[in-house]
């Protein structure tokens, strides 16, 4: 993860301030393995002045960035009382975005996020044999959902390639080199 230096622009006569924030180690239509960057994302949104707006997003916002949006609203919710299930949250999050969290270990990550907030302030144990079960789970269904996306990947090249043996090229001898 990157912190690229706080840069100013100017709007209409108004000094507007961004702090921006890459989070390189995340693949797309995936989650990381572990929390430590979204983590370092959820201290940066938790400390963020109320009166700067915040804008998460990836490549499409749907993927990641409703990953972290989602996994902020359930904490945003638990600390108001105002209970609702993560696909409750997802539900809402669609309305205003299609596709919001888009892969089951998605899902699965914004809960993730969600348990080491707590174990960080003291609301789960660190130590409790089920946190250590979850972390075990969690790095196997990565480890799986990986092997598909490469497997995919795979298969997608090997398309790529044999298709590209199909198209005919005109001579390359009369070609200026």
């Amino acid at each position: 993860m990157s912190n690229i230096p706080e840069s100013k622009s100017n709007c209409r006569d108004q000094e507007l301030h961004v702090r921006h924030i890459q989070y390189t180690e995340w693949p797309d239509h995936s989650a990381p393995l572990k929390t430590a960057g979204a983590l370092e994302i959820h201290r940066e949104i938790f400390n963020n002045p109320r009166q700067y707006p915040l804008i998460i997003h990836c490549s499409a916002g749907v993927g990641r960035t409703c990953t972290i949006v989602g996994a902020e609203l359930m904490l945003e919710r638990i600390s108001a009382r105002q209970f609702h299930t993560a696909t409750d949250i997802v539900r809402i999050m669609r309305r205003a975005r299609a596709g919001a969290v888009q892969k089951a270990v998605q899902f699965l990550f914004m809960h993730y996020i969600v348990l080491e907030v707590f174990c960080q302030e003291g609301v789960v144990s660190n130590e409790n044999p089920l946190m250590a079960s979850f972390r075990e789970n969690y790095e196997l269904v990565i480890a799986k959902a990986e092997q598909i996306r490469m497997a995919r990947k795979a298969k997608d090249l090997l398309k790529v390639a044999q298709n590209k043996r199909r198209v005919k090229v005109g001579e390359m001898e009369n070609c200026p080199t």
